[in-house]
């Protein structure tokens, strides 16, 4: 009794062909175009081996499905030869967002770190801005580390002493002018007195002499306090735009 066609027969009349297609990409992937170095490791990990096993389950029950008893061991090498590469290409990508995330916490932690930097920066030149003029400190060589205000108080009482010894200086010339005036009178009126006009000229050019070192003196005096004030004033303003310029 002649057997019933076999649903299978068709795969089986196919069975050389799919053999050889098997066997042609296993070369295909043992060729020499795949570097020996980049050939797939066996999982090292339970993590790995998670991977491989759901891998190689997948791809045998594919191939398995299209095989026969014929082919089984080729499906089956192919099928781990799948697994070891999909585990390969999950461990790369796996690599590569490691990779990606700690660039991005690096990128994250120096983005903080200038945005400190920058807060700090800030908070000194608010401080730096708020901080009044009067109470900042004068550090120099020539003269005490007092504030600002104290100086500026030290140098008006110095200015107001120069203004009351000017009053002075003006109340003296005074005087002097009106020795002056009667030294002239005196003179016009010792008229033919020889002696006495060379006398009273001698004395009026000694009191016009010292009249002119005084008022020589004191303007000396004044020019000295005056160029200390501006150097002063300019030494303090130079430190603090450089200490903005710095902060």
């Amino acid at each position: 009794m002649p057997c019933p066609p076999s649903r299978d027969v068709p795969e089986a009349s196919s069975s050389t062909a799919a053999e050889k297609a098997f066997s042609s990409l296993r070369a295909r992937l043992r060729s020499e175009d795949i570097p020996p170095s980049q050939e797939p490791s066996a999982p090292t990990n339970s993590r790995e081996n998670r991977v491989y096993a759901k891998l190689q389950a997948i791809f045998s029950q594919d191939l398995a499905a299209h095989a026969d008893s014929s082919t089984h061991q080729a499906a089956t090498d192919l099928a781990e030869t799948f697994a070891l590469y999909g585990q390969e290409v999950y461990n790369l990508s796996l690599q590569t967002v490691q990779a990606a995330h700690e660039a991005t916490s690096a990128k994250i932690s120096a983005f903080h770190a200038q945005a400190a930097s920058t807060s700090a920066h800030a908070t000194q030149l608010y401080n730096n801005i708020s901080y009044p003029v009067s109470a900042t400190l004068c550090r120099s060589e020539t003269f005490p580390s007092a504030s600002l205000g104290r100086h500026i108080r030290a140098l008006h009482k110095r200015l107001s002493a120069v203004e009351a010894e000017l009053g002075t200086l003006n109340e003296e010339w005074e005087r002097c002018v009106g020795e002056e005036t009667l030294i002239l009178s005196e003179r016009a009126d010792a008229v033919g007195g020889g002696e006495d006009s060379r006398a009273a000229g001698k004395k009026m050019e000694e009191l016009v002499a010292r009249v002119d070192d005084i008022v020589r003196r004191r303007g000396e005096e004044i020019d000295e306090l005056n160029e200390e004030y501006r150097g002063l004033l300019w030494a303090e303003s130079n430190r603090m735009m450089r200490a903005m310029m710095a902060d």
